[in-house]
């Protein structure tokens, strides 16, 4: 009778929904719990824009750049091998960085600071300068019926500058009184030993051609003088000047 009233089977349909909502309502927790547990094993991460990178990215290296890699302070410095002077108990070694290779002791170039000259008979050793001011360019030694007159200089102030010029000096062939001859020089195009020991020199200066000719046992030029221009004095082949019109 009981399971037939109307009221009982009201009550059932009531207990049914709550059982029905109580389970769906727990799964729904059961599913909510799981998400926020993997959310938090999942660290947070911000999206990234896409980039591409071009050659702009990269800057070209600058003066200041080259001059922080050849700086005595971030690179290392090194000796060359020895070479003798010619007639002298002496031998030189051009301080240099090991960055540009190994470089012989004939080598000489902007990335030269020094020369070390030491003496095999009374174990001195000396440098050529007295700071680092100065890039040595090229040196040659100057020789005479094979023994060494002087040692020939192209002293670059520091820091290099295609304007600057280079200052030609001389010293003795220990390395020993070094003296300079002549400041600005462009370019040394050649020399030759001519008599009493003199050297015949043409070069640039200002973007002009001399001619110079320099006393090496003194240390000091006695000629020095522009290349005249071609059209400057007179033709010595008249007759071939006016036959070739």
């Amino acid at each position: 009778m009981m399971d037939n009233h109307p009221f009982f089977k009201n009550v059932w349909r009531l207990n049914g929904l709550l059982i029905a909502f109580v389970g769906v309502t727990g799964v729904l927790g059961t599913l909510l719990s799981v998400l926020l547990m993997v959310d938090t094993m999942i660290p947070d991460q911000d999206p990234q824009p896409e980039t591409s990178l071009t050659f702009a990215d990269f800057p070209p290296p600058t003066d200041s750049d080259h001059e922080e890699e050849v700086s005595e302070e971030k690179a290392p410095w090194t000796l060359s091998e020895m070479r003798a002077i010619p007639g002298y108990a002496v031998q030189l070694m051009t301080k240099y960085s090991p960055q540009y290779g190994r470089l012989h002791a004939y080598e000489a170039g902007s990335h030269v600071r020094n020369i070390l000259f030491f003496n095999t008979e009374s174990h001195q050793t000396t440098w050529l300068l007295n700071d680092e001011k100065y890039a040595i360019k090229n040196y040659e030694v100057l020789e005479k019926d094979n023994r060494a007159t002087a040692i020939l200089y192209s002293l670059e102030p520091l820091p290099v500058t295609e304007t600057a010029g280079w200052t030609l000096a001389l010293s003795d062939p220990d390395g020993s009184a070094l003296t300079p001859v002549l400041e600005g020089v462009t370019q040394v195009i050649d020399h030759q030993a001519i008599q009493n020991g003199m050297q015949l020199m043409i070069l640039k200066k200002d973007h002009i051609h001399y001619t110079a000719v320099l006393d090496v046992a003194n240390k000091a030029l006695t000629h020095f003088e522009p290349v005249p221009d071609q059209g400057s004095f007179p033709s010595t082949l008249p007759a071939l000047s006016s036959s070739l019109q």
